[in-house]
């Protein structure tokens, strides 16, 4: 199979950025299910189903991210701080994005889970 740049594309399985947003969107969804207050007044039912909900959310939000920084990644990166700035930005370059993406995509997927619970 082959992408419109006629680049090659690897299987889901061989693709480790694939399975990179998978874990974010997982992680992020953790957070804010794990995270709900009075989560006392939910059931079981409603915490699963608001976590796969904020998988689902999340791994589109990923793909989201993903795309926001193909666009806008930087060709160089100049810094006045030293190596230790430069992994930085290279790390957020690499990841930021995406989980900033996931984590908004996972709050708004698990949240109208839990606020449709609330009406019931």
């Amino acid at each position: 199979m082959s992408d419109v740049n006629g680049e090659m594309q690897k299987p889901f399985s061989q693709n480790p950025m694939k399975i990179a947003h998978i874990i974010i969107a997982v992680i992020m969804a953790c957070l804010i299910v794990g995270s709900l207050k009075e989560s006392y007044n939910y059931g079981l039912f409603t915490k699963i189903i608001a976590f796969i909900a904020g998988v689902i959310s999340g791994y589109w939000g990923t793909l989201l991210g993903d795309f926001v920084r193909k666009l806008f990644i930087p060709d160089m990166i100049f810094t006045t701080g030293g190596f230790s700035a430069i992994v930085k930005q290279k790390l957020f370059w690499f990841i930021g994005p995406q989980a900033v993406a996931a984590f908004f995509a996972a709050a708004i997927g698990a949240g109208l889970i839990i606020k449709l619970a609330d009406h019931f």
